[in-house]
């Protein structure tokens, strides 16, 4: 009989058989060390696993392609948006500037004194002429030598005058002594007194009435709009041999575009 006790069994069987020394070995890789690579090919298709590498690389420019088409046509959208912006900011202040305007021209010319005028202006616009300033000078030419924009220069400064409001009413000037250049308005009537360059001598005036002489007034005005932009505007004309009415020049009456 075998000396074997029922105590020895149980413990021969909680033993585990083999040698204890050698750890049971996984085949592969341990998880924490397989490539992303070897991840994406256990996920994908086995269809996808045969594709060539040439058309993951003909997708991958696809992509770049397709992004870079959405941006430029994005960024071209948004260049359009703000174009309209500006246009429709343009537009406000074109319809809300100031707009100048004579309603009158009366030169004094009195022999050996300085040419002065008497110019009334009227604002037309829907907002007031800020930071007016004003300037005339003049040019005596023969009768045949007509008179171009290398005649226009500016001996004097800018004079600073007040704001112009719209809608200011300005009386029509009327002479009352043309022979001597005197003139009469309403009280109420505000105009600027201009001062050109030059005087004249009485033989010059007999000239310029003669029509031998002829003498041009030319006038700048600058001044700014409620939105801080600078407008001019320009004059020009000459008297007849009465001294007293004039006609515009073909040059020299303008004012800054209309667009931006």
């Amino acid at each position: 009989m075998s000396d074997t006790t029922p105590g020895d069994i149980a413990d021969n069987a909680s033993q585990p058989t083999g040698d204890p020394q050698k750890p049971a070995q996984i085949s592969g890789p341990p998880i924490h060390e397989q490539s992303d690579g070897q991840n994406r090919k256990r996920k994908c298709p086995r269809w996808l696993r045969k594709v060539p590498v040439w058309v993951e690389m003909a997708c991958a420019v696809a992509l770049v392609i397709i992004t870079w088409t959405y941006t430029h046509y994005a960024g071209s959208q948004l260049r359009t948006m703000i174009g309209q912006k500006q246009v429709s900011i343009d537009t406000v202040h074109l319809d809300q500037r100031p707009w100048i305007a004579d309603t009158g021209f009366h030169a004094r010319i009195e022999p050996n004194h300085q040419l002065t005028a008497l110019m009334p202006l009227i604002n037309v616009g829907k907002s007031p002429a800020l930071n007016f300033r004003i300037r005339m000078d003049d040019q005596i030419l023969k009768l045949d030598e007509p008179f171009t924009l290398s005649h226009i220069r500016f001996r004097g400064d800018f004079e600073s005058e007040p704001s112009l409001y719209p809608s200011v009413a300005v009386t029509r000037i009327v002479p009352a002594k043309p022979e001597t250049g005197e003139f009469q308005r309403s009280p109420l009537e505000w105009a600027f007194d201009l001062h050109a360059g030059d005087s004249v001598t009485p033989e010059q005036k007999k000239l310029l009435q003669k029509g031998d002489l002829r003498v041009y007034f030319f006038e700048e005005a600058k001044y700014n709009d409620v939105f801080g932009r600078e407008h001019y505007t320009h004059w020009c004309g000459w008297l007849k041999k009465d001294l007293t009415s004039g006609v515009a020049c073909k040059v020299w009456n303008d004012t800054d575009p209309e667009k931006y």
